[in-house]
């Protein structure tokens, strides 16, 4: 099956270029000029751009256009509503409504051509001169029940990565691993596993792996959910490409998404279109949900929502829910980070050698 050529927007200030491929409303390009060369560190999949040939079966349009991020809502399972997995916000068209030139950047709305739950969806991407960054917002109006939403990031590690976090109670594996029939694929972590120690975590042969060193191992598929401290600020995932010398910056509210979900993606999926080469590729999943299980998993009372950590959101009044990508190079004598901090009108980036990056940064934002 062909995959279609397809309608995209694009979003610029100095600094930064944004593509949106307006039949899903996944980012479709994510370029960083800054600092005088182009930093791109987000993933799109080998078969985003090109024809899927030897096959008569038909793909879901998410996994078709799959690239770079795009809002799940529902997240995994669309067992409650008819829709495709992710739902109809990654998988149906959006329409622009509006272009806003601010002075100092843009910001662009898109509404989606179906409702979800009854609720309108209202995309808007800002993009601001000299800032690094893509600020993301989707308000759903009206509609009702409740509803599992993530945004749904990817980053391209080819030559491997160290990760860092904003502070983690602990990390959890779901009861079972995305893939069951090793004729269809294989995960390298023990389901259901915990652990407070990110750079311990149990795999299914007894032994142990970092969960911030990527990649985790060959020929793998394995989902992990990190569950944010309360107290959290602002939650951060910074994903370093040392061979690149550059860094993916993801970040968001911890009380509006309270969990990450961490997706390895490294030739651990067999069948089509995977065909063992969606190699290198962490997804960065900012989340309310239960795990990947679906909508109405998610919709059931749980241990996560009994421990404090909500898996769905309410729809009714005015729901807005926000996150931001950045790229910035490397920088001080490791590739690990030990905090983010919003300061006035920067982001402070700082290394675990005691090195300061300041990057201009919209600090409201994400209150």
């Amino acid at each position: 099956m062909a995959s279609a050529k397809r309608e995209v927007f694009e979003l610029s200030a100095k600094g930064i270029d944004i593509r949106l491929d307006l039949s899903v409303g996944h980012i479709a390009q994510f370029v960083v000029s800054k600092w005088g060369s182009s930093i791109a560190p987000f993933h799109r999949a080998p078969w985003a751009d090109a024809p899927i040939t030897n096959s008569s079966k038909r793909f879901p349009p998410h996994l078709e256009s799959l690239s770079i991020d795009f809002l799940c809502a529902p997240f995994g399972r669309s067992d409650v509503e008819p829709a495709p997995d992710h739902g109809w916000s990654a998988n149906a068209e959006w329409v622009p409504i509006g272009l806003d030139d601010f002075g100092d950047g843009k910001t662009a709305s898109f509404e989606l051509c179906r409702k979800i739950l009854g609720a309108t969806v209202v995309k808007k991407l800002t993009v601001r001169h000299g800032h690094p960054f893509l600020y993301q917002s989707h308000q759903f109006s009206g509609g009702s029940g409740s509803l599992p939403i993530a945004y749904h990031a990817m980053v391209d590690l080819p030559q491997g990565a160290a990760i860092s976090v904003s502070p983690k109670v602990m990390a959890r594996t779901a009861d079972v691993p995305l893939e069951l029939d090793p004729l269809s694929g294989s995960s390298l972590l023990s389901y259901p596993a915990t652990s407070e120690r990110l750079d311990r975590f149990p795999t299914r042969d007894g032994t142990h792996v970092d969960l911030l060193t990527y990649p985790l191992g060959e020929g793998q598929v394995d989902l992990v959910m990190l569950l944010e401290r309360h107290d959290n600020a602002i939650g951060w995932t910074i994903a370093a490409r040392p061979m690149e010398g550059d860094m993916a910056i993801v970040l968001k509210s911890p009380k509006e998404m309270p969990t990450t979900v961490f997706w390895y993606s490294n030739g651990g999926r067999l069948y089509e279109p995977w065909n063992g080469r969606h190699k290198g590729v962490l997804g960065i999943e900012e989340a309310r949900t239960y795990f990947s299980a679906g909508h109405a998993a998610s919709q059931m009372p749980n241990d996560l929502s009994t421990a404090g950590y909500p898996t769905t959101f309410t729809l009714g009044d005015e729901l807005q829910i926000r996150s931001v990508l950045g790229a910035c190079p490397l920088f001080g004598r490791s590739n690990k980070y030990r905090s983010v901090d919003r300061h006035n009108d920067h982001l402070s980036l700082v290394n675990d050698d005691g090195s300061v990056m300041e990057l201009p940064f919209d600090c409201n934002f994400l209150d």
